[in-house]
């Protein structure tokens, strides 16, 4: 029967890792804990029914507890997640591996746990935070006003007008002003901008 990458052998009552080629002839303990665990896959089995089934001997919480960490040591670190402890209930052996509980996502991040996640917005947070104190942010932004000229040889030229210092109205009349005298003119030079 597989479980996750071992191969269990009830008949011979081994435990075999095929990632790294090791066989395991399994104690009486192991032996019937992961056997029931089998028998019942996907079901929780609780402590006392596994304990009943231990031998008198051994029948001791603590016994049951060393029993599911070797196998899962044995099972190796990725098919360990399939034996899994239900809080104040018992064990359950999954048939397929479950997504990690533990992690917010998937990829290079895998690996951050969700404070460590919570812990890395907090610090951009404070860091943008940090930027706006020290960065004055501009007190208005002034609109720029594009004035076209046509010129006595038809050419065609915008001119922009900048809003600094005056009010819109002022800088109006002094446009009114300043394009026809412009557009008198036989031609006019242009600065790329």
């Amino acid at each position: 029967m597989q479980i996750g990458c071992c191969w269990f052998d009830i008949k011979r009552t081994t435990l075999s890792n095929q990632q790294n080629e090791t066989s395991w002839k399994m104690p009486l303990v192991e032996f019937v804990v992961l056997e029931h665990l089998a028998r019942f896959r996907d079901q929780v089995l609780s402590k006392e029914q596994l304990l009943q089934l231990l031998p008198q001997e051994h029948r001791t919480p603590a016994k049951l507890q060393e029993a599911i960490d070797r196998l899962r040591f044995f099972l190796g670190k990725q098919s360990a997640q399939l034996l899994e402890a239900i809080d104040d209930q018992g064990f359950i052996l999954h048939t397929r591996m479950k997504a990690s509980i533990n992690h917010t996502f998937s990829g290079p991040l895998a690996g951050m746990t969700k404070q460590k996640y919570g812990l890395l917005i907090t610090q951009i947070l404070l860091l943008i935070i940090f930027i706006h104190s020290i960065i004055e942010p501009v007190e208005s932004i002034k609109p720029l006003n594009n004035q076209e000229i046509h010129t006595s040889s038809g050419i065609v030229s915008y001119y922009s007008v900048p809003n600094e210092g005056g009010s819109l109205a002022d800088i109006e009349d002094l446009s009114r002003f300043f394009i026809p005298q412009l557009e008198r003119c036989d031609s006019v030079l242009t600065v790329a901008t």
